[in-house]
C-alpha cells in the first residue's frame, strides 16, 4: 500500500511533521513551538519566526470572513500588535480590513491602519478606501489624500555635500466649521 500521509514525531530534530501526498511534508512544529508550512523545500528547513509559510510562487495568508452578510464597515479580517506588558497588555497597532462604508452590501474593501497613543488599545489613524483615496485622522476622505489637522513635513538635504538641512512644511486646507478655509501655505 502506498502511504498517503501522516504524522510523524522526528527525535533528531525535536520536531513534529505533518505529510501528505506520499512523503510531502507540509507542516512542521518545531521543539520552540515555531511552526513552518510547505518550508521542507526552501532554504530554512526548520522555521526561523513564529510562523514561516513558503511557496515557489510567494506565499500568501488569506483571512477568510465567513459572514454571508457582510454590510458596510464590518470587519472582513485583521492583524493585531499585540504587547503583553505587565502593567497595561494592550493592542499597540492593527491593520483591519471592513467593508467599505459606501456599500450597504459589503463588496467593496476598505484598509484601515491603526496606532495606539498613551492608553488603551490602538485607534484608527490611517484609511485608504475603495477608490484608492488616502485618509489620514480622518475616516471620510474626499480627494486623493486628505490630512485632518496636520501638516506635511519636507526634508531637504544640501545636493553640494554640505551638511545643511532645509526644512519645509506645506499646510494643507484646514476646513472651519463656518465652511472657509485656509489657503496651503508653504513655509521654512
Amino acid at each position: 500500500s502506498s502511504f498517503g500521509g501522516g504524522i510523524q514525531y522526528h527525535h533528531n530534530g525535536n520536531s513534529l511533521r505533518f505529510y501528505t501526498d506520499g512523503s510531502n511534508e507540509r507542516l512542521r512544529i518545531a521543539s520552540d513551538g515555531k511552526i513552518g508550512i510547505n518550508i521542507a523545500g526552501s532554504d530554512n528547513t526548520s522555521p526561523v519566526r513564529n510562523l514561516d509559510i513558503a511557496d515557489s510562487s510567494g506565499a500568501i495568508l488569506r483571512l477568510i470572513s465567513t459572514d454571508d452578510s457582510l454590510g458596510a464597515n464590518e470587519r472582513v479580517g485583521e492583524i493585531e500588535f499585540y504587547t503583553d506588558d505587565d502593567d497595561a497588555a494592550h493592542i499597540s497597532s492593527n491593520i483591519k480590513a471592513i467593508a467599505d462604508g459606501s456599500d450597504a452590501y459589503g463588496r467593496r474593501g476598505t484598509l484601515t491602519f491603526g496606532t495606539r497613543s498613551d492608553s488603551g488599545d490602538a485607534t484608527e489613524k490611517m484609511r485608504i478606501t475603495h477608490n484608492g483615496r488616502v485618509g489620514i485622522n480622518t475616516v471620510d476622505p474626499k480627494d486623493s489624500l486628505m490630512i485632518n489637522q496636520g501638516a506635511i513635513r519636507m526634508l531637504s538635504h544640501d545636493a553640494g555635500g554640505g551638511s545643511g538641512t532645509h526644512c519645509h512644511y506645506l499646510h494643507f486646507p484646514v476646513f472651519m466649521s463656518s465652511g472657509t478655509k485656509q489657503i496651503a501655505t508653504v513655509s521654512n
